[in-house]
């Protein structure tokens, strides 16, 4: 009885991130040249974009702990890929919070992944170093336009 109840718990955990996808975002309409698939998720009529690619966007670590540039300049419903670059001699851990990315670059390397998403809202919205908050305030704004 307790393994079939484990069961149950783990595999409705599974089709929950299942459903939710990549953190790719959806839309209710239109499609857009950044839209790599698009998939029904269980029932819904409303298909799940994942986003694979789109206009780079890097932003640099640097040994001053700063963020360089310190605003991104976005445009509602086109798709970015972010990377993170680290020019400093620590490691850094950029978030931003809204679309869920989160970068890790060791020192002097630039991250090997990048996360790719459509802003869906204009807006200032929260950019930062996180690894090294007590010691550094590295702030930057993701300023999302329509």
């Amino acid at each position: 009885m307790k393994k079939a109840w484990i069961l149950a718990v783990v595999g409705t955990l599974a089709l929950f991130f299942v459903a939710c996808g990549g953190g790719g975002g959806t839309t209710g309409g239109g499609s857009t040249p950044t839209v790599s698939s698009q998939t029904p998720t269980g029932g819904s009529k409303t298909p799940t974009v994942v986003v694979t690619v789109g206009e780079l966007v890097q932003i640099t670590g640097t040994p001053d702990f700063t963020l360089t540039p310190n605003i991104l300049e976005m445009k509602v419903g086109k798709g970015y890929k972010v990377q993170l670059l680290n020019r400093g001699n620590n490691s850094y851990r950029l978030r931003i919070p809204r679309w869920d990315v989160m970068l890790f670059a060791v020192a002097g390397a630039d991250s090997e992944v990048s996360k790719a998403f459509i802003p869906d809202t204009p807006g200032d919205f929260d950019c930062f170093e996180e690894f090294n908050a007590a010691r550094h305030d590295m702030r930057c704004t993701v300023r999302v336009s329509p």
